[in-house]
């Protein structure tokens, strides 16, 4: 399956929601979709605003220009994080906020596949859709970067996610431990 194949199958169902929540319900959907697995190259598109004038997102077009310069970020520390060692190496438990992180990028990716099929398609979004997509975009770079920032500190800078707003890793590794230590009780794993 090529890219804009890919990219088609999981935007589909989102863009033909008729509400708010039909939309949630699709992205979560779409997470199980094989076509996810192919969205290697779907960044590319987020080197410039892919909605500059507001045509298809309106008034949340901003939100979408704000999701091109979180991509400038992400496209600069990929590379650093290729060869950084993992944080969670050799844990036994993951925790809750490291999986919501990821729940978060995932969503992201569905979001910016479907928003690049909306700003072909050339036509205007319902203002609740164009709401939840660019939410999306946005909070799924955000979690990608705040996992960055936990992997290489020093690459992503405070501007692109404050310090209030990083992972904690030592508190991480507690609950971790904590977990582990829990299930390893007798009667209790």
């Amino acid at each position: 399956m090529k890219v804009q194949e890919a990219i088609q199958a999981v935007s589909a169902s989102i863009l033909q929601a008729a509400s708010e929540d039909d939309a949630l319900d699709a992205f979560d959907e779409a997470m199980g979709s094989a076509a996810l697995k192919v969205l290697v190259d779907l960044y590319d598109h987020l080197s410039v605003p892919l909605d500059p004038n507001g045509v298809v997102f309106g008034s949340h077009a901003p939100l979408l220009t704000l999701a091109s310069t979180y991509w400038t970020w992400v496209c600069k520390i990929q590379q650093v994080l290729e060869r950084s060692p993992n944080p969670l190496a050799g844990w036994d438990y993951v925790p809750a906020e490291i999986l919501k992180n990821g729940l978060q990028s995932i969503h992201g990716q569905i979001a910016i596949a479907a928003a690049i099929v909306a700003v072909e398609n050339a036509e205007p979004l319902p203002e609740w859709l164009a709401k939840v997509i660019s939410e999306k975009v946005l909070t799924g770079l955000k979690a990608y970067l705040q996992f960055a920032a936990l992997c290489a500190p020093t690459e992503v800078p405070e501007s692109v996610v404050p310090r209030s707003e990083r992972l904690d890793l030592a508190e991480l590794r507690a609950t971790s431990e904590q977990y582990t230590s829990w299930m390893s009780t007798p009667g209790v794993g």
